[in-house]
């Protein structure tokens, strides 16, 4: 992460150097521009860990996206962790869980839905894995492959 005044954040904004940014609640949140060109010019996989609205504004800029919905098992298990942190505010937490409720509206705008249960971090990461490693197969993805397979 990196901190930076709000008036900062704004100036890259109009700047362009946001690839996707937004609101969430009352403080901005976005991904460096060059940051992320940074990693995908250099071959790797681009993981970002935004929301709904970030996410989406990703898939216009780059339809070949791949969003993946990560969500607790239950709404109730969401306010018991939020609850658990014991680093906010009653006012934050129930923001928070306002916002859980309309961002699952989008649920159907991903590609894949993550159910991250209590206890299985590894589990978790596994089918992420496995999704990513899913998606690099595809065969629009593997063109060099198959172009240089037939090209002798």
């Amino acid at each position: 992460y990196h901190f930076i005044s709000r008036d900062e954040f704004e100036r890259r904004i109009d700047a362009q150097q946001i690839l996707e940014y937004t609101t969430y609640c009352g403080n901005y949140y976005g991904t460096p521009r060059r940051e992320a060109e940074e990693v995908l010019a250099s071959g790797c996989n681009l993981l970002l860990e935004i929301e709904v609205e970030g996410a989406a504004n990703v898939k216009r800029k780059y339809p070949d996206a791949v969003l993946v919905l990560l969500l607790p098992p239950s709404y109730s298990v969401q306010e018991a962790r939020l609850r658990g942190r014991g680093t906010e505010t009653e006012e934050k937490i129930l923001l928070r869980l306002a916002r859980a409720k309309e961002e699952i509206l989008l649920a159907y705008s991903y590609d894949y839905v993550v159910v991250n249960g209590d206890g299985d971090i590894e589990g978790c990461a596994r089918e992420i894995m496995n999704i990513i490693q899913s998606q690099r197969s595809r065969a629009p993805r593997m063109k060099d492959v198959i172009d240089n397979f037939t090209s002798r």
